[in-house]
């Protein structure tokens, strides 16, 4: 739960002691900083007299408080090298940095301070007018088809389906879906059988309701940003706002490319199995493409629970809220 509770994605003015022949200046940079879990990454471009420099950062983040890590510049004919410490506040962090200047020759360190710009992104609650990016999104991201049928749900005002949207000034950037089910429902429909899924169904026949986590989308450009997470909390709310407890998830086991199954566990979801070809005869019967291997669907997928407790909730950025009734999904991917 790293993650949810250290967020420090995002877009930063920073400000650093430098020298500029001789004297002795306090420089200012933007920064971009993504994340995945305690590690960190971000480039910082910074204006000298010759032209512009980026400068590459690494770090990890320790006890939730404190950054960690390097830098280096990309451009291969510059040799400095460093290090620096922040720790994280409300409004940005504070620290020093540390490395070597390979005109002088020499190691030097200094103050190093980045303050968090403005952040305009939010999550919304789904609105038709954002239909058209929602559904290029998941035809793009999670392969052609295979939302159709629960995105018309979505848009004909099924009360127990609901979507988070994530903005990015002004452009949709990714979305989440949930599901209300009964999960008499859901066993019927998994055609719950042969082991692991037999354990599955023991599981689930303990349960009433459930609250299932259909599909998590962003943009390959938005990527790492804390977009997934963000979604991820705001349905995770939404389940609690609603009063459901046991959430399930399916999620995606293929070769490359990002799936859910690192931010999942981020949020306290535990690994039940692994189930085979779990997509096959669903994108056979419905006729989606998997952006993977195509069609039929090969992809395993592993089965994810989370018990939701009081404490479970917020989100990193604003979300709305409502209310539902059962539908029965698709096998959730993704």
């Amino acid at each position: 739960m790293l993650e949810a509770k250290c967020n420090i994605a995002g877009d930063y003015l920073t400000c650093f002691d430098d020298e500029i022949d001789g004297v002795h200046v306090e420089s200012k940079a933007r920064a971009t900083l993504t994340q995945k879990g305690k590690i960190v990454l971000g480039e910082s471009k910074v204006l000298y007299r010759d032209g512009i420099r980026t400068w590459v950062l690494s770090g990890e983040l320790v006890e939730d408080r404190f950054l960690r890590g390097g830098f280096y510049s990309d451009d291969k004919k510059v040799h400095d090298i460093g290090s620096f410490f922040f720790e994280i506040g409300k409004d940005g962090l504070t620290g020093f940095w540390m490395g070597f200047d390979s005109d002088r020759k020499e190691i030097v360190c200094g103050r190093y301070s980045m303050k968090k710009l403005k952040d305009t992104r939010t999550i919304a609650d789904y609105s038709d007018h954002y239909y058209p990016h929602i559904y290029t999104i998941a035809e793009q991201r999670l392969g052609a088809h295979y939302l159709d049928a629960l995105l018309e749900a979505l848009k004909s005002g099924d009360d127990s389906v609901f979507c988070k949207v994530a903005i990015v000034e002004g452009e949709v950037v990714g979305f989440g879906i949930g599901i209300i089910e009964e999960t008499t429902d859901l066993i019927n429909q998994l055609a719950i059988s042969e082991v692991p899924k037999k354990q599955l169904r023991e599981r689930l026949e303990r349960i009433k309701t459930i609250g299932f986590f259909k599909s998590v989308a962003v943009t390959e450009k938005h990527e790492k940003q804390g977009i997934a997470s963000a979604l991820t909390e705001a349905i995770i709310l939404e389940f609690r706002n609603r009063s459901i407890r046991n959430l399930m998830a399916f999620s995606w086991k293929r070769s490359s490319g990002p799936t859910s199954i690192g931010i999942l566990k981020n949020y306290g979801f535990k690994e039940l199995c692994v189930i085979p070809d779990f997509w096959t005869e669903d994108s056979i019967r419905r006729e989606y493409s998997c952006p993977e291997c195509g069609s039929p669907c090969h992809c395993s997928a592993i089965v994810f629970h989370k018990t939701l407790h009081a404490d479970d909730s917020g989100t990193t950025w604003g979300q709305e809220r409502s209310s539902v009734n059962p539908l029965v999904a698709s096998p959730n991917k993704r």
